[in-house]
């Protein structure tokens, strides 16, 4: 449930796509400086998970967070994990 919510949270407040947002890793958030960058997609290929660099290097962005797009990355208990955000 938290993931879910983490996830619908994100595609809200970031503009973040879905499969953007399942390739996340804790290494693409920057709570210190409060951004998070999107820069690869998640892809599935014989039933496996791959995260693979977004196409062009223009859908590469990254966005400033604050207490309304931040709020879920900061309060989940896994923040040191390099899980991808599917697998929380």
């Amino acid at each position: 449930m938290l993931r879910d919510h983490t996830m619908f949270h994100l595609m809200i407040y970031t503009g973040g796509r879905k499969w953007e947002i399942l390739a996340l890793r804790w290494s693409d958030v920057d709570l210190k400086n409060k951004t998070i960058s999107f820069n690869k997609t998640l892809f599935h290929e014989d039933g496996e998970s791959v995260a693979l660099t977004s196409k062009t290097v223009s859908s590469w962005r990254s966005i400033s967070l604050d207490e309304t797009n931040g709020h879920p990355a900061q309060e989940t208990p896994q923040r040191g994990s390099q899980r991808a955000a599917s697998e929380l």
